[in-house]
């Protein structure tokens, strides 16, 4: 079966490369399909790249990677749908083929961005199994439509079959060819991005990462992490990496012999990643500097307990200052993220969490606030209490939360002010819905 692999994604904020869809369309092809891979994120005319390439390969089915509803950035929100919405046409315009959408934008919110989008079919989860099975049954000419994760319209209604959330540990990530390193490390800093775990148990109050990736790690074998490392050093001239997980720390063992097993292999690779507060000593610290590891982040939110004890209970401030230290005293430079506004915040908090921050001596600090409002979190059943969103609202349209105690514009003189004092700290204003967001950036 003739089939196009589309990775719709152009927002280049540190430009995650298409390893999702890689993953799937690596399946297909072993399945015995003639698969076409076009990335559009560094396209001039992407319009364009995509009729050309359905007049070329014709396809019989035309699959789209959509990595993002939206931006998660309050103050200045893009819809990258829109532009999806006009591939979509352009494939109705050119090729009598299926369009089958997934990706975790499209796990989020299935039957809205499949109506949108007027696709005939969406799949949901992160299995690569149910896609081979409903490919395989539409070359056959029987759409199995009791395949899991399927969305699709039935008698005037749609259906949504369950799914499954399966993680990476059987998962063998290949098909870097397919895309132009060279020009993600121009853009985005590092090469591409490589999953080392899924799934996160900790339950932030803002986050959806138990919808989209589990509610339970899912470690993949460091020996398949390291294979996949050599091949993207020695067979496609890789240099930077960022390591895709909920923090590489937690389980501390895991990440342990990670970085182990990557220091043993001698790559020449340098790697970034995610710090969890909470769970770090200092010989995952040397372990990481000899594997190579060279802009860890210790991603969180405020810096002020009460908070924390409301929203990301499984740490405190001390345990960010404790992972600050054994980054210094391995003679380690570290990016500190802060993340403003969750419930209970106030401004007088986040002025004491910048200049603890600051006291820390990050090599830079990443500041950002308002919350996204994700389906099914603690944060949705506030803003609903709150009056910020109706109970109707499904999350489909972009809404943020901000604490009462931290209204937009005085949030943002606070932390501008903190900027003009300390000019090289905070390198921009950014929002995000939290570790899944982060996260979501590289996959």
């Amino acid at each position: 079966m003739r089939i196009l692999m589309v990775y719709t994604n152009r927002n280049r904020f540190l430009c995650p490369a298409p390893i999702g869809a890689l993953l799937i369309s690596q399946r297909l092809e072993r399945d015995g399909h003639d698969v076409r891979f076009l990335d559009l994120m560094h396209e001039k005319d992407p319009n364009g790249s995509l009729r050309s390439v359905l007049r070329a390969h014709d396809p019989e089915l035309t699959c789209f990677s959509i990595r993002n509803v939206d931006n998660m950035t309050m103050g200045s929100l893009d819809h990258p749908l829109d532009e999806v919405a006009e591939y979509a046409a352009l494939v109705r315009e050119e090729s009598n083929g299926a369009l089958l959408i997934g990706g975790t934008a499209v796990t989020t919110f299935p039957s809205q961005i499949r109506a949108f989008l007027g696709a005939d079919y969406a799949i949901t989860g992160d299995d690569p199994e149910p896609v081979s099975r409903f490919v395989a049954s539409l070359e056959s000419t029987e759409p199995d439509l009791d395949t899991p994760g399927l969305v699709h319209q039935r008698n005037g209604s749609v259906v949504h079959n369950p799914h499954t959330l399966k993680g990476y540990t059987e998962a063998r990530f290949s098909g870097f060819g397919n895309i132009d390193l060279k020009k993600y490390r121009r853009k985005g800093y590092h090469d591409c991005g490589l999953v080392t775990s899924s799934g996160c148990p900790m339950g932030c109050s803002f986050c959806d990462a138990f919808r989209t990736f589990g509610s339970e790690y899912r470690l993949r074998d460091p020996d398949v992490v390291v294979d996949e490392l050599t091949e993207l050093r020695r067979k496609h001239g890789a240099r930077s990496i960022w390591l895709i997980n909920s923090g590489i720390n937690r389980p501390l063992e895991h990440g342990k012999e990670l970085c182990a097993r990557i220091a043993e292999a001698n790559l020449g690779l340098s790697f970034a990643c995610i710090i969890e507060p909470g769970e770090l000593d200092a010989e995952m610290a040397v372990l990481m500097k000899k594997a190579g590891c060279s802009a860890p982040m210790i991603f969180g939110t405020t810096l002020n307990d009460a908070v924390l004890e409301r929203n990301q209970p499984f740490y405190r401030r001390e345990d960010v200052v404790e992972a600050a230290k054994i980054f210094r005293d391995a003679k380690r430079d570290f990016l500190l993220g802060q993340h403003y506004g969750a419930p209970g915040e106030t401004l007088d908090g986040v002025r004491d969490s910048l200049e603890l921050a600051y006291r820390l001596k990050p090599a830079m600090i990443i500041a950002s606030y308002g919350l996204r409002i994700q389906p099914e979190t603690p944060v949705r059943e506030i803003a609903i209490r709150e009056g910020v969103i109706s109970e109707a609202e499904d999350g489909y349209q972009a809404r943020f939360y901000l604490s009462p105690g931290t209204p937009e514009e005085e949030l943002k003189k606070c932390i501008k002010s903190f900027r003009r004092r300390h000019p090289w700290q905070i390198v921009r204003f950014l929002s995000f819905a939290g570790r899944s967001a982060i996260r979501s950036l590289f996959n």
